[in-house]
């Protein structure tokens, strides 16, 4: 009988152990404030998502730092008054070691009445480590393999079109691969894909909608 015991304590502890051990490596998502600069804009603060518990971290934090950068330079671009931004992001999925994050900017214009809000996505491979575009993110070659049958819902905004056919067409020719755009325009949540559409309109300054694929997409 004490056998017996000693056999479930011993399995109990290696449970425990493995368990540890899986939350320990697990990947963890911490914060922190980057600065910016830019040509006119100097000292731009920004928020932005922090990977820990990966062999990749260094890569992947360098990674998402430069992508960021790059996007809110194109922000930054457009006008020469001084800017302030304030942002929100939250990581809308996590499987496996693709995580994907929705960046929200109020970027605020010195002499303006009031801010213009960007959305903008960030998906990546914590494996390879990579930022994936929009078909990369769903592991299809083409577009043909990824949508079937699709429906579009509007999120927030305008539905630019009724179907989701048509929805796909317009984001075809944003998504081109020679064109960085595919990266930052989009993100993954478990309904589906979020594409990200530059649109003003009564609600405000962009359009959101959710691709939910066939049973050949994500």
């Amino acid at each position: 009988m004490k056998r017996k015991y000693a056999v479930y304590l011993t399995l109990t502890a290696l449970l425990f152990i493995v368990i540890g051990l899986h939350f320990y490596n697990s990947e963890r998502i911490s914060n922190r404030s980057v600065i910016f600069n830019f040509p006119h804009h100097e000292n731009v603060a920004f928020s932005i998502p922090v990977i820990q518990r990966s062999k990749n971290a260094d890569s992947i934090n360098d990674m998402i730092e430069n992508t960021v950068r790059e996007v809110l330079r194109g922000y930054a671009e457009q006008t020469e008054a001084p800017i302030a931004l304030n942002n929100t992001y939250a990581c809308t999925y996590k499987k496996r070691h693709v995580m994907s994050f929705r960046f929200s900017v109020d970027i605020m214009v010195e002499g303006a009445p009031y801010p213009v809000t960007k959305v903008f996505g960030l998906t990546i491979d914590t494996a390879a480590p990579a930022v994936l575009n929009i078909l990369q993110a769903a592991d299809c070659e083409d577009w043909d393999g990824y949508i079937r049958d699709s429906d579009a819902e509007a999120l927030y905004g305008i539905l630019l079109s009724k179907s989701g056919d048509e929805i796909l067409s317009q984001a075809k020719e944003w998504y081109m691969p020679d064109k960085h755009v595919q990266f930052h325009k989009y993100y993954l949540d478990e309904s589906g894909t979020v594409l990200i559409f530059d649109e003003s309109h009564v609600y405000g300054d962009y359009t959101e909608v959710l691709l939910k694929p066939g049973k050949d997409g994500r």
